[in-house]
């Protein structure tokens, strides 16, 4: 095979992965965006799965992983919801307070 061909191909095949790595990248990003712009305070659970598609990960907002902590406080009462989201790796944090009812949302790279 003539070398000049593979040298073609070659940085065919690198664009081709650089593409795919970029789509990949993005589209974590739009959809941690976009998740964060269709949870709006006062949503219940249902509407929320209804947005995500899944289950969130629950914790108490009185003992929140240190992480958490960090990030969105620890809080009187309440639950945090938590949804890991795409590549790069992002958990979207959701508060919501007593009567079930998404207080903010916020995100955070793991």
């Amino acid at each position: 095979m003539n070398p000049s061909r593979i040298l073609s191909l070659l940085a065919f095949i690198f664009l081709l992965g650089y593409t795919a790595i970029l789509y990949v990248s993005n589209s974590g990003g739009v959809k941690l965006l976009n998740a964060i712009r269709d949870i709006k305070p006062g949503f219940d659970r249902t509407q929320v799965e209804e947005v995500m598609g899944e289950q969130p990960n629950v914790f108490d907002a009185v003992s929140p992983p240190a992480w958490n902590e960090k990030l969105a406080g620890v809080r009187e009462s309440g639950q945090y919801w938590h949804y890991f989201m795409g590549f790069p790796p992002r958990n979207l944090v959701i508060y919501v307070n007593t009567d079930g009812k998404v207080v903010f949302a916020t995100w955070d790279p793991t």
